[in-house]
């Protein structure tokens, strides 16, 4: 990276003691948010709720900036605070999304059901992936660490999926292919 942008490295006062690794580690909790805020905003475009996506992006990109300017000055936090700062963003638009959807569909949405316990199986396969890939990586290479982490991630995910009772019997028997065991 250093020989692709000196300039820009020098100048940064504090970056050879970041780690990239966790920098991304930090930013991925970001991508949770982001995709169960796609979803929300399909669903509140289809009722009619063209501009509340929008609202609740501002919303959080209002709180991104506030925290970026006060966690990236911390010497402590540094570069580390536009990471938390983004999963903060993301994780705004989702829930001012969410509450809305909620309160305009008229049913029950337990923010438990549909947003921690998938959240607890994904930090639950995440922290087993990470440690596998730590396993293995050395022994193995990039390219298998990959294929086997992978493979244990949906495992571990769909184990979490059932230990949490994340669906009901009769949204197992809607699946497709395993939902005939359930019907």
């Amino acid at each position: 990276m250093h020989t692709l942008f000196p300039t820009v490295i020098n100048d940064i006062k504090g970056i050879e003691n970041v780690s990239g690794p966790l920098l991304f580690s930090i930013i991925s909790f970001s991508i949770l948010f982001s995709a169960m805020f796609q979803t929300m905003s399909g669903s509140l475009q289809g009722m009619g709720k063209i501009y509340i996506p929008a609202v609740s992006v501002f919303v959080g990109g209002i709180i991104k900036l506030i925290l970026n300017l006060i966690l990236i000055p911390i010497p402590e936090i540094k570069i580390y605070g536009a990471g938390i700062s983004a999963v903060a963003c993301q994780a705004t638009a989702f829930f001012f999304a969410f509450f809305v959807l909620k309160k305009n569909l008229h049913i029950k949405l337990s923010l438990m059901k549909y947003i921690v316990k998938p959240v607890i199986a994904a930090v639950v396969m995440g922290g087993c992936v990470m440690g596998i890939s730590t396993f293995l990586l050395p022994k193995l290479g990039n390219l298998p660490t990959l294929v086997i982490s992978i493979g244990f991630g949906v495992i571990i995910y769909g184990a979490m999926v059932f230990a949490l009772r994340i669906f009901n019997r009769e949204e197992l028997s809607s699946l497709p292919i395993i939902g005939k065991k359930f019907r």
